[in-house]
């Protein structure tokens, strides 16, 4: 009797863990569906924000395309503040040349999206107490 419960016990286990492993990588691949989505929306973005349609975004073509309501909702939905126009560009600008390619937007849209995490403010800390040390 107590071998076929442990025998039982033992595939109710197996199955539970193989769920498990399912869902984690049902998970994973949710999460990067909706990555390439994502960014595939802020392609579209691009393309509406660059008005001479050569694939980089001036500061000019940026904060002209502010004013544009589908432009505000586009990255409202995305959950990135614009009140901070200039700040936001220069945040995008990786390489500082003063334009923003395909690259650095999508990048750094998706860097920006949503609410700061933990770990963001963690790197915050960190890096301003090497800053002090370094002082």
């Amino acid at each position: 009797v107590f071998s076929v419960l442990n025998l039982v016990t033992g595939v109710f286990c197996d199955s539970a863990i193989e769920m498990a492993n399912m869902d984690r990588a049902m998970i994973v691949q949710k999460r990067n569906q909706q990555r390439e989505a994502c960014a595939a929306h802020l392609l579209d973005l691009l393309t509406d924000i660059d008005e001479d349609g050569d694939g980089i975004i001036t500061n000019e073509e940026f904060v002209k395309s502010l004013e544009r309501e589908d432009v505000q909702q586009n990255i409202d939905a995305l959950q990135i503040d614009l009140s901070e126009a200039e700040l936001l560009f220069v945040m995008l600008d990786k390489d500082g040349d003063g334009t923003i390619d395909t690259r650095e937007f999508v990048n750094g849209m998706l860097r920006l999206k949503g609410e700061a995490r933990s770990f963001d403010i963690q790197v915050l800390v960190l890096h301003n107490r090497q800053m002090l040390y370094m002082c």
